[in-house]
């Protein structure tokens, strides 16, 4: 099986998932395409969760061992608000979500601005 680049990008109307803040839009893409589940208010977001969670296990792709998933500030921001959210929401993150590798691309950023600014 070939490894599938997965792009993955929230929006959330705030910083703190455990105050109140919550899940605008969640997106993912790969060579095989993108979804994108949006809400226009804090009563739409378990079914934007849902359905992500829908189309990260069964929609847009299956999932191989060798995938990987980059984003920006995924890692430190996007996976923890998800995971966070939908536990208080009562939703069962999926197990692959949190374990696929994962690139992060911020963390590549603060070096080279670091090195660039030294």
């Amino acid at each position: 099986m070939i490894a599938t680049n997965l792009s993955l990008d929230i929006e959330t109307s705030g910083l703190h998932a455990d105050k109140g803040d919550y899940i605008t839009c969640l997106g993912l893409g790969s060579h095989q395409g993108f979804q994108q589940q949006a809400g226009r208010s804090e009563d739409e977001e378990f079914d934007v969760i849902t359905d992500f969670f829908t189309a990260w296990t069964t929609g847009l792709r299956g999932i191989g061992k060798d995938d990987v998933i980059i984003s920006y500030n995924g890692r430190g921001f996007d996976i923890p608000f998800i995971s966070q959210r939908a536990a208080l929401l009562g939703i069962q993150c999926p197990s692959s979500l949190l374990k696929t590798k994962h690139i992060d691309m911020s963390l590549y950023a603060k070096k080279v601005n670091h090195a660039y600014i030294s």
